[in-house]
């Protein structure tokens, strides 16, 4: 799942991270997805970004889930473990504002850092020292 204050405007104040997923094989939630997958026309807005939540990102997954009736047979990993931080955490991380150890705290306990946080700390990393191109890994976060 998203930290809270992701999910501000979605349907029930919850929002997927997809990340990060694993099931079984055969898993009906999987397999309902799959299912919805094939056989749902999905018109393009030419939003690419919305488009790519809309269509099989974040936001098809939450609102399938929403309906899903079976919730029981789902577990989410905790924000903390896949969405450690907030866009604000990623600009103070960068331009070393706030506690930063606090901010590295919050990482200790990530499985995963998704692409939003890489793509941010390149962005402002990218915007600061006027170049296109840099390297970031997990390693070099920290």
């Amino acid at each position: 799942m998203e930290p809270v204050e992701h999910c501000q405007g979605f349907e029930n104040g919850i929002y997927f991270n997809n990340a990060l997923m694993m099931s079984p094989p055969c898993h009906p939630f999987i397999e309902h997805i799959i299912t919805y997958l094939k056989t749902t026309p999905f018109i393009y807005t030419g939003n690419k970004f919305q488009d790519v939540l809309s269509s099989t990102g974040p936001k098809v997954l939450t609102s399938l889930y929403s309906k899903y009736e079976n919730k029981a047979i789902i577990n989410f990993f905790p924000a903390e473990r896949v969405s450690p931080w907030l866009p604000e955490d990623v600009r103070h991380y960068v331009y070393h504002e706030g506690d930063i150890e606090k901010l590295e705290k919050k990482l200790e306990k990530a499985m995963a850092i998704p692409n939003q946080y890489i793509h941010n700390i390149i962005q402002h990393i990218s915007n600061t020292m006027n170049t296109s191109a840099c390297c970031i890994t997990r390693k070099s976060l920290k």
